[in-house]
């Protein structure tokens, strides 16, 4: 795990760009301090996959004649499915055992995610091609205190820039203040009322997509 990551690393470096808008953050318990820089810096990882997809691999264990599946803590959108495809490029569509029809996986919302398959997979199906329905997906990244992190160091700063922005919503909703200064590694020093602020280092942030 990289040292730079780390809440501290990260924690320490978001103060140095909020130049005096810390005090925002700081004017509490020391224990609610690590807090509101946690809350900054897990918002901005949330986030960060509009820009830098984390995508993993999923497996359904297939029951004949089943549209339903538990989906994954974390799923955003099933990038792919790849039950069959195999069989696919192995035969020619007029052979035996070729897949014409296969299920398409897709989300669907209520009170707990889950995965739809249309149409459902039948017993002909997994015994043609196993139980195993392999797909792909994307959703947030994740991140621990400890660095422990799916988001590659790369965009350490893009991650910074975000959470910098979050800063500045939080301060324009809180109303602590009309005029602020930030400091980014790209555009230097800033000054202005944070919800401007906020727009612009929004805009500065979705540019490093």
């Amino acid at each position: 795990m990289p040292e730079s990551m780390t809440l501290t690393a990260l924690t320490q470096d978001l103060k140095l760009a909020l130049k005096d808008s810390t005090k925002v953050f700081d004017d509490t318990e020391s224990s609610e301090q690590k807090q509101n820089y946690r809350r900054l810096i897990k918002t901005a990882i949330a986030d960060m996959s509009r820009i830098v997809p984390c995508i993993r691999q999923g497996t359904l264990e297939l029951i004949a004649d089943e549209q339903f599946y538990d989906a994954p803590a974390g799923i955003l959108i099933i990038k792919a499915s790849h039950w069959g495809l195999p069989e696919r490029e192995r035969l020619q569509p007029w052979q035996p055992g070729y897949p014409r029809s296969l299920p398409v996986a897709v989300l669907e919302q209520s009170e707990t995610t889950k995965i739809r398959l249309s149409p459902a997979p039948t017993a002909s199906q997994i015994a043609n091609l196993g139980s195993r329905y392999p797909y792909s997906y994307a959703c947030q990244h994740s991140w621990a205190d400890d660095g422990t992190t799916s988001l590659p160091e790369q965009y350490r700063e893009s991650l910074l820039l975000r959470a910098l922005a979050e800063a500045m919503r939080t301060i324009a909703i809180a109303k602590v203040s009309r005029n602020t200064s930030v400091k980014t590694s790209v555009g230097g020093v800033r000054q202005g009322e944070p919800s401007v602020l906020y727009m612009e280092l929004m805009k500065e942030w979705r540019a490093t997509g």
